[in-house]
């Protein structure tokens, strides 16, 4: 009687199918590790350009020279952000502050993280 040693075609067919399976699952955790950084990144450059702002309404003794410090700002914020826009309402000196990226277009109540988002701050000076 005649044994057969090794493999079948068929046990190294499905143990590749499982193998493949896995890689695909570590490619998909690796893509959506990627969004999250992303996202995260376009907080912590939001966070920074609201900071930007801030400093520079502080330094204004009142409202002179606010709209250009406004012009500025948006166009950094087109720079380093995707469809970076900034709004400010209010007077002197109390201000409202709103920054919004991607396809942002609801309205901003509270921090929205990902790829389109905004945060807002109030500002007191």
């Amino acid at each position: 009687m005649i044994f057969l040693q090794g493999f079948t075609l068929l046990e190294v067919l499905i143990s590749l199918l499982l193998f493949s399976l896995i890689l695909l699952g570590f490619e998909d955790m690796q893509i959506v590790a990627l969004k999250n950084a992303r996202a995260a990144n376009y907080f912590y450059l939001a966070t920074e350009q609201m900071h930007n702002i801030t400093e520079r309404l502080k330094l204004l003794s009142n409202q002179h020279g606010l709209h250009q410090q406004i012009i500025q700002w948006n166009n950094e914020n087109q720079q380093v952000l995707p469809a970076g826009r900034g709004l400010s309402v209010g007077q002197y000196p109390h201000y409202t502050l709103t920054l919004y990226w991607g396809n942002f277009n609801k309205k901003c109540d509270t921090i929205y993280l990902g790829q389109a988002g905004c945060i807002a701050n109030n500002l007191y000076l």
